[in-house]
């Protein structure tokens, strides 16, 4: 696996760089202009070269530095894989505020940009709005059949790859991951999950994956008291699949990333045992 070099582009702090890393991928290249995520990605991946830059732009001047980037820095004929993953607000369905023509003229960029740049294989992900279901290409799935304990259902368009090639596991519930990480001096069988929005609040078992992780985090509710358990910032880490070991910032940096656990697993299926 160590001949496929991997460019996450909208890295934020930096999760589907670190299950690239997981699967044993040379992370070269992380670009973001949030400032304070790409200095976590830092802080986690000191051997990455890292770009402060607006995504967006000039399609041309950037296509043109990445390649260039890339010429210089992979040996020939070696397996490229460039990820991205553009701001989602103006396509989720939870933004009342949302510019559906911004988000799709940002996906748009995208692809334009890995048809210039031609790699190996390349992956986009974001949420799951319809129309870019319409994509070449595009998959649908939740996160909770990868691995990642949480029904967060997400769409991956890619190219030179085939997705289902991912491999998939056995649910993991929201209890699993409590009961293996309990810091705390409580029952959680006495909980349920509640759900994130603010009004008509629904809940799951225990027994079940939890809801996405949004900023505010996933909360828990007593059945019997009726009092209320949040995650703690390193809890909900773990519910994203970060290792413990990582630097992972702030809560909206967490909910943001791309859980490592489904990264890692994509990168591993992109070669071939033997390749």
């Amino acid at each position: 696996m160590d001949n496929i070099y991997v460019i996450d582009l909208f890295c934020g702090c930096g999760g589907f760089s670190e299950g690239a890393r997981q699967a044993g991928a040379n992370v070269i290249l992380a670009v973001d202009n949030w400032k304070e995520a790409l200095d976590i990605h830092e802080l986690n991946h000191p051997e990455t070269t890292h770009w402060d830059t607006e995504l967006g732009r000039d399609i041309e001047e950037f296509s043109v530095k990445l390649k260039r980037f890339i010429s210089d820095n992979v040996p020939a004929g070696k397996h490229v894989h460039i990820h991205s993953s553009p701001p989602c607000q103006n396509l989720s369905a939870v933004n009342s505020k949302r510019k559906i023509v911004e988000g799709y003229e940002m996906i748009d960029w995208t692809i334009e940009l890995m048809v210039r740049v031609s790699p190996t294989t390349w992956s986009l992900e974001n949420v799951c709005h319809p129309n870019l279901y319409t994509y070449p290409n595009a998959f649908r799935f939740k996160m909770e059949d990868y691995g990642v304990p949480q029904s967060r259902r997400r769409v991956v368009i890619c190219n030179g790859f085939d997705p289902k090639a991912i491999e998939t596991s056995p649910v993991i519930s929201a209890f699993d991951v409590l009961s293996q990480y309990n810091d705390r001096d409580v029952n959680w069988l006495d909980y349920e999950i509640m759900s994130s929005g603010s009004y008509n609040r629904i809940f799951r078992s225990i027994r079940k994956p939890c809801y996405t992780i949004l900023w505010h985090r996933q909360a828990f509710r007593n059945k019997n008291d009726k009092s209320i358990l949040t995650l703690s910032g390193k809890e909900t880490s773990i519910f994203q699949t970060f290792p413990s070991t990582f630097h992972v910032g702030n809560g909206q940096m967490i909910a943001n990333a791309v859980p490592p656990e489904f990264s890692r697993r994509l990168v591993s299926s992109l070669l071939t045992p033997g390749q």
